[in-house]
């Protein structure tokens, strides 16, 4: 009894089975050489789907973390109440800056990300800007709008209004200050002063 050349006695092998096979075993070797790739020195491969997923996720729930304990008062106003009794402090105007807030909430999600120190280093800080960036997303545009030239003579422009020279006075009323021309003394002045 002859054997069949390649493949299992008893069936015959045909080359279609053959390129199925080498597919399968070249797809087990490519997914067994990333993760060995990705596994060295416990770094994590930028390109590797999971992180850019892990990543998305941990940007937005620092965003969320962050929108919640800076921007909201939260369920049953818990989050005011919160800030309120934090007071002026270092910890109360922690909570009122987006940006500041945001850098502490990133830490501990960037250990969602990844587990080692330099990626966790980089990671934060990037969780921290995406998280700005979501919040610049939600925010109504800024429109710079141009400022209208004053007309001639406008002193509306101005900060402080002109002042009038009083060396002339056009009457006696004009002349005196408010108290004198509604008739106080100087002394009852200072009384009501």
């Amino acid at each position: 009894m002859e054997r069949p050349a390649h493949g299992r006695a008893g069936r015959s092998h045909l080359p279609q089975d053959e390129d199925e096979s080498d597919g399968i075993h070249r797809a087990k070797l490519e997914t067994e050489t990333l993760r060995k790739f990705q596994s060295v020195r416990g770094m994590v491969v930028i390109g590797a789907p999971d992180f850019w997923i892990k990543f998305v996720l941990a940007s937005l729930a620092t965003w969320r973390v962050t929108h919640l304990l800076a921007r909201e008062d939260g369920p049953a106003d818990l989050i005011v109440r919160l800030r309120t009794r934090l007071g002026s402090g270092l910890a109360g105007t922690l909570m009122d800056c987006f940006k500041c807030l945001s850098l502490w909430i990133a830490a501990p999600a960037a250990l969602f990300v990844t587990r080692n120190l330099l990626d966790w280093l980089f990671t934060w800080l990037a969780l921290s800007g995406a998280a700005c960036l979501w919040e610049r997303l939600g925010q109504e545009p800024v429109e710079i709008q141009p400022v209208s030239e004053p007309i001639e003579g406008d002193t509306s422009h101005v900060l402080r209004p002109e002042t009038i020279d009083y060396a002339e006075p056009l009457n006696a009323s004009e002349a005196l200050g408010p108290s004198e021309a509604a008739g106080l003394s100087p002394g009852q002045r200072n009384k009501q002063l």
